[in-house]
């Protein structure tokens, strides 16, 4: 009786650590990455943005900058940033200079 219990305690102990060992195995999800690319510029070169996502790129037609268009731009790239989110992604990144601008999207 006394070898029964030690058998069965060892056999609820090692399926308790075989049970918390699978526990912290790390998901086998993939993430999927976008990036969205802005050029505004304001003597030659045509301003756009380039959108890469689910294995396909698009690019969008931007206006010239000047005074008198930088809130259409601005509408502009955020129904970019609009339509990358309705498909899931999430915004985590986004750096720039006087005329580029790249942001990085991720869905999990």
């Amino acid at each position: 009786m006394n070898t029964t219990k030690k058998l069965l305690v060892l056999s609820l102990g090692l399926l308790g650590l075989t049970a918390l060992a699978y526990s912290f195995k790390p998901s086998e999800s993939t993430l999927e990455y976008a990036t969205m690319r802005t050029t505004e510029f304001t003597l030659g070169g045509q301003s756009s943005i380039i959108l890469v996502y689910e294995g396909k790129t698009e690019e969008l037609e931007l206006d010239k900058v000047s005074p008198k268009n930088m809130a259409s731009n601005a509408f502009k790239i955020n129904q970019a940033i609009r339509l990358l989110s309705s498909k899931g992604f999430e915004l985590v990144s986004q750096s720039g200079g006087d005329y580029i601008s790249m942001y990085s999207f991720v869905r999990k």
